[in-house]
């Protein structure tokens, strides 16, 4: 009896895959767990209905064209390699893809991270990170719904294991840890020469307090190299080894740093208690920061400068760094200057206007070198402010307890 329900469950799942029109996009084909997957697969422009568990014993699984798979009851993959070709998943918020790669080309509209197996508190979460950046990279704008809990996540030399694409928002409720390691050059996340990327949310915790080693600077929390915009907020960055946040240049075609960072939003962070920097601006443009705090920089470890906020291009090409606004943020409490600005203007090459703009800001302490342009209006600046190789600063309505000016400052201007 058993044996002929089988059979005629096979031949009605043959039935409906017969009936399918072969040349209509919102045609659907149940998948059978009984035949051979990849040559169910042959349709492009499909819905693959999934509602059975797949073992896929290791093998690669390459999607058609175009195909959509709509994972619903049991429904889930394991054990193997799936390859997207402009694919796309609707499932809800859980396992689909157990101990599963992902590779290929994707147009994921929604990607929730309850889909691979991302366990909290049990060692590293690398693959899982890659698994869920490979799903939101493609030509379709990706929300990516990071659930709550803690995450941790292993060192990658120069690169970071969570490599963000391309036209995602993430909407984090995680705290992301590094685990401790002892290179000295890494980061948590990397933006690299992505174009229009939110992260909203989330705390993004280094490993300066259990570091292996002393050696490096460069032990990032979110690293921009070249992108562009980007926004950041509502987030912390803590304990890094290096910086919280850097802007930096993107490597070019020729492995050149070339590339600036433009356009960059940062509203709502916290920088706290991080190495090197709580944020450091080494090559970027347009960039606006507002409602932050950056504070207790070297406070724990230390590395020179030490600055809550860093701007200071990295090369000898001072065309980096212009047209920084910052707005009702406070910079305190930082083991070097609360704010560092300096090496945007030699006398060789003066006729960049940095226009670095800081508004209703509270500051303890600012060090102003080598700059052309730098506006301070409504703003308290509790210990000191001291300008020298400077000039084009203007001060406006704001309360100073000491200024000291060095040589070569000009076009200097205090509007009480």
């Amino acid at each position: 009896m058993m044996a002929r329900l089988k059979i005629k469950s096979k031949v009605l799942i043959l039935s409906v895959l017969l009936l399918i029109p072969l040349d209509s996009t919102s045609r659907t084909i149940v998948l059978c767990p009984d035949s051979d997957l990849q040559k169910q697969l042959i349709y492009d422009n499909v819905t693959y209905l999934i509602q059975n568990e797949f073992n896929l014993d290791g093998q690669t699984i390459y999607l058609p064209n175009k195909s959509v798979l709509r994972f619903f009851g049991n429904g889930q993959f394991f054990n193997g390699t799936i390859c997207g070709n402009q694919s796309k998943i609707n499932a809800k918020q859980r396992l689909i893809l157990n101990n599963i790669q992902v590779e290929g080309t994707w147009n994921n509209e929604k990607v929730f991270s309850e889909w691979v197996n991302l366990n909290e508190n049990s060692g590293s979460c690398n693959f899982a990170f890659s698994c869920l950046m490979k799903l939101c990279e493609g030509n379709t704008f990706t929300h990516f719904y990071m659930q709550e809990g803690i995450y941790y996540v292993e060192a990658l030399y120069r690169s970071a294991p969570i490599l963000l694409p391309s036209n995602v928002y993430w909407h984090n409720k995680a705290t992301i840890k590094m685990l401790p390691n002892d290179l000295d050059w890494y980061n948590i996340v990397y933006i690299n020469k992505s174009d229009n990327v939110t992260i909203d949310g989330g705390s993004f915790v280094g490993d300066a307090l259990n570091h292996i080693g002393n050696t490096g600077e460069w032990g990032h929390g979110i690293k921009c190299g070249g992108a562009t915009n980007v926004t950041l907020k509502n987030l912390i960055c803590s304990y890094c080894w290096g910086d919280g946040i850097d802007l930096i240049e993107g490597l070019d075609d020729d492995n050149k740093p070339s590339i600036n960072c433009k356009s960059i939003s940062v509203y709502n962070v916290k920088c706290l208690y991080n190495r090197r920097q709580g944020m450091s601006i080494e090559a970027a443009s347009d960039v606006k920061v507002s409602n932050s705090e950056f504070a207790y920089t070297g406070q724990i470890k230390q590395t020179p400068p030490s600055a809550g906020i860093d701007i200071e291009p990295w090369t000898n090409n001072c065309n980096k760094v212009w047209n920084l606004s910052f707005q009702n943020c406070i910079m305190h409490s930082n083991k070097g200057y609360d704010v560092q600005i300096s090496g945007n203007y030699l006398k060789r090459n003066d006729r960049l206007n940095n226009n670095f703009r800081f508004i209703r800001c509270t500051i303890d302490s600012m060090l102003v070198v080598r700059t052309n342009g730098v506006f301070i209006n409504r703003s308290t600046i509790s210990q000191e402010l001291k300008i020298l190789k400077t000039k084009n600063a203007k001060l406006k309505e704001s309360a100073i307890s000491k200024l000291s000016k060095g040589i070569d400052v000009s076009n200097f201007h205090f509007i009480k």
